[in-house]
């Protein structure tokens, strides 16, 4: 079934309760990775990043997987505790901005709100026959 883990992934919780992942795209399935994922020629990023993944711009699905910590408390007696997950998507402002836009003003708000990261490319996979490299694309160019 669309965006069910994969039979052999162990479920996983986060700090309230919900299960993490439940509206992944399938990751075995080449169209929706195709569609929410990977970088092709059109998606209007440099030619060196097609077939990787988190550009700046373009679906509202991400392929993510999350970690729930707990640190205890601070030394104001504030507990330390969240989520740092990764998250893979064709575009950072139709698949995450556009989905923490959809939570403002949710009654968990203070729950669900990004404190820190980043976002970066992923190369493209090796590519041309049996002899390709990681990254090929970059040098090429």
């Amino acid at each position: 079934m669309e965006g069910e883990p994969a039979p052999d992934a162990a479920p996983t919780r986060n700090l309230l309760g919900f299960k993490d992942g439940t509206s992944n795209p399938d990751p075995t399935n080449e169209q929706q990775l195709d569609q929410h994922v990977w970088i092709d020629d059109n998606s209007g990023e440099p030619a060196w990043a097609a077939n990787g993944s988190n550009p700046r711009t373009g679906q509202a699905r991400i392929l993510r997987r999350g970690f729930s910590y707990a640190n205890g408390a601070d030394p104001s007696g504030l507990l330390d505790q969240g989520l740092l997950f990764v998250a893979y998507q064709k575009s950072l402002a139709e698949g995450f901005v556009a989905t923490q836009r959809r939570l403002d003003g949710e009654p968990l708000e203070d729950y669900i709100k990004p404190v820190g990261g980043g976002f970066f490319f992923v190369l493209p996979g090796p590519g041309r026959g049996p002899d390709g490299w990681l990254g090929q694309s970059l040098l090429e160019t």
